[in-house]
């Protein structure tokens, strides 16, 4: 059995929960940003080292805004690990990665898990530079589009000690947990 899958599967069997309102609260608690003129679109969710359980939040908040009949796109950006991608078994699609280096356009990496009713954008193929792919302008236009088709983007970023990652993508967002 995953061990962290546990949280998330028990999300759906109890939608009443403590943890199932303890990660409403928290998601109702970002999005009540008074320094924005709407609720933030963009949330990047990261943490400040391996194994605090950030892709766990990840996919706990996706999983509360999917419930209450949000359309939720999740984007892994984790690109060393892809947690996210290996929770929804979408480590074999086309994701993050081939959209930022091929002509795919990003209908074609992004999936819907039916079960959940969370569409992914999973990290694709394998890359020696995520800095230099998570800079780029085709990543930032990659987030203008997604922010219009969905009601909440929730970027499961790398751990801020080790990556720089989260820092460089931390400017185009409207949140960081």
């Amino acid at each position: 059995k995953d061990v962290r899958a546990q949280p998330v599967a028990y999300l759906e069997r109890k939608p009443l929960s403590r943890y199932s309102e303890a990660v409403r609260r928290l998601r109702l608690g970002i999005q009540a940003t008074p320094e924005l003129d709407g609720p933030p679109r963009l949330m990047l969710v990261t943490s400040a080292m391996p194994g605090e359980g950030k892709t766990t939040l990840v996919l706990s908040l996706a999983c509360s805004a999917a419930a209450d009949g949000e359309r939720v796109l999740v984007i892994d950006a984790d690109l060393r690990l892809s947690a996210t991608t290996a929770f929804f078994g979408m480590a074999d699609k086309v994701g993050l990665v081939d959209l930022l280096t091929l002509p795919v356009k990003a209908a074609n990496a992004i999936h819907l898990d039916e079960r959940s009713g969370i569409s992914l954008l999973p990290a694709g193929a394998r890359t020696r530079n995520p800095p230099a792919l998570l800079a780029s302008a085709r990543m930032r236009s990659l987030l203008d589009e997604v922010r219009g088709k969905f009601d909440t983007v929730i970027i499961d970023a790398p751990p801020v000690g080790p990556a720089a990652d989260a820092s460089i993508l931390a400017r185009h967002v409207d949140k960081v947990v």
